[in-house]
């Protein structure tokens, strides 16, 4: 049922996208505005979770993890790298601890059970439902769909190439610049 070897509550995309949206009104974030991750991470975190809390790791001692969140208490450990990368504004360290915002808020401190089903089922998942709540909370539907190119939505709401292209596909939203879906060029006759 899950890639990652573990299962939890299942949860559809839509009911993700709900919770995304209800954290950035909780936070005052404006409909559709971008938001500031660092601030989140250094004062905020236990208006989402009660006692939540973060720590800066040593690269070294992360095992190759940019940031993890605690199972059994509302914290969220972060890589120096991604720390400093957070800092700068760089999208690929806003969504990871806009992903592990979603873990703490929907897996920390809840059953998690070993996968023992052949079949997969992303809705158990952890790690799906952590990456759809990083891009609603970054990339929020409505805001999103009023993008023309990839480049203004990666600029609008702070996130990576990939990660723009990947919520685009996901909503089913076309942007200039977008890489053409595998097989266009076949039926193209190209």
């Amino acid at each position: 049922m899950a890639k990652s070897g573990v299962i939890v509550a299942f949860r559809s995309a839509q009911e993700i996208e709900s919770m995304a949206a209800t954290v950035r009104r909780h936070l005052g974030v404006p409909k559709g505005a971008r938001i500031s991750m660092q601030p989140i991470v250094e004062h905020m975190l236990d208006l989402i979770f009660e006692d939540g809390h973060f720590e800066i790791e040593e690269d070294r001692k992360m095992g190759g993890a940019e940031a993890r969140t605690a199972q059994y208490e509302p914290k969220i450990i972060i890589s120096q790298s991604t720390y400093d990368a957070l800092e700068r504004g760089e999208g690929r360290a806003r969504m990871t601890i806009a992903h592990e915002i979603g873990h703490l808020l929907m897996h920390c401190q809840r059953p998690v059970t070993l996968n023992r089903s052949p079949r997969y089922d992303q809705r158990y998942d952890p790690e799906w439902q952590a990456d759809v709540f990083a891009a609603a909370l970054l990339m929020p539907r409505g805001a999103f769909q009023r993008c023309k190119t990839v480049r203004e939505a990666m600029i609008a709401f702070g996130v990576t190439w990939s990660a723009a292209v990947r919520r685009a596909q996901v909503l089913h939203v076309e942007l200039a610049g977008m890489p053409e879906p595998k097989g266009a060029a076949m039926k193209k006759g190209r």
